[in-house]
């Protein structure tokens, strides 16, 4: 299956999980398209400079980011790391991370939640 961006699902929420601005999340895959229930988001993440996902929790899931462009503050169980275009992250179950754009440009990644 071939989906254009066009055909994606663009959510726009304002200050998620309590961080700043606006987090758009591109939802390229629903998990009924994927065919299986362990995937629970396959999207791009668009932070503009100075927006941010809040601090939060992932349990019984694992969270892939991938920096396709920008650089971004990734901040996990009290290790803040920057993270730079072909950086890979992941928070696994029971950890805590933020990512925010401290930069001047857009930052973009891509994010996978898995379930157990």
């Amino acid at each position: 299956m071939v989906k254009r961006a066009s055909e994606f699902k663009v959510l726009r929420h304002e200050n998620f999980k309590g961080g700043e601005g606006i987090t758009e999340l591109q939802n390229m895959f629903t998990p009924e398209e994927i065919g299986t229930q362990k995937v629970k988001m396959f999207a791009k993440l668009v932070l503009e400079p100075g927006c941010s996902i809040g601090l939060h929790a992932h349990e019984g899931e694992d969270e892939l980011l991938y920096v396709l462009k920008g650089v971004g503050t990734h901040h996990e169980d009290g290790d803040e790391q920057l993270m730079y275009p072909g950086d890979a992250a992941v928070c696994g179950k029971g950890h805590q991370h933020f990512m925010a754009n401290r930069g001047t440009e857009t930052l973009e990644c891509l994010c996978a939640i898995i379930f157990e």
